[in-house]
C-alpha cells in the first residue's frame, strides 16, 4: 500500500471539473459509512454530506491513497477557519461509492502542510 497523494492544483481542477458532473443520488453509499447501529459512523448524516458534496468552490484539498477497495478521493471542505468537511469516495467505482464523511475542526492548513510538507 502506497502513502497518501496530495494533488496538483491542475489535478485538482480535473477532479473538480469531475465532481460538478455527478448527482449525489447516485452514489452508491459504503457499508463503511454506517457503524453497527446503522448510524453514520462520524456523524455526518448523508443529508449533511449531499448538502457538503455540491459546494464546489470550498474544495481546499484533495488527495488520494490507495487501500482496500480501490483508490480513495479525500475531498476537503474548508466552510471556515474551524469546520472542514472529509468526503472520502471511490472515484473510480461504478457507481460512484461515498466510503465516509467527518468534521475535522481545526486549522486545515497547518493539518495539511503536516501531513504532506511537515517531514
Amino acid at each position: 500500500m502506497e502513502g497518501d497523494y496530495y494533488l496538483t492544483n491542475k489535478e485538482k481542477e480535473r477532479v473538480v471539473s469531475r465532481l460538478r458532473s455527478l448527482k449525489f443520488e447516485d452514489f452508491k453509499i459504503s457499508k463503511h459509512f454506517f457503524n453497527k447501529f446503522n448510524l453514520p459512523r462520524h456523524g455526518v448524516s448523508l443529508e449533511e454530506a449531499r448538502g457538503i458534496f455540491c459546494q464546489f468552490e470550498k474544495i481546499s484539498d484533495i488527495f488520494t491513497r490507495q487501500g482496500i477497495g480501490g483508490k480513495r478521493y479525500s475531498l476537503v471542505y474548508k466552510i471556515n477557519p474551524r469546520k472542514n468537511y472529509y468526503l472520502i469516495l471511490f472515484l473510480e467505482e461504478k457507481p460512484i461509492q461515498l466510503f465516509d464523511a467527518y468534521i475535522f475542526r481545526g486549522d486545515i492548513k497547518k493539518r495539511m502542510f503536516k501531513k504532506f510538507f511537515g517531514h
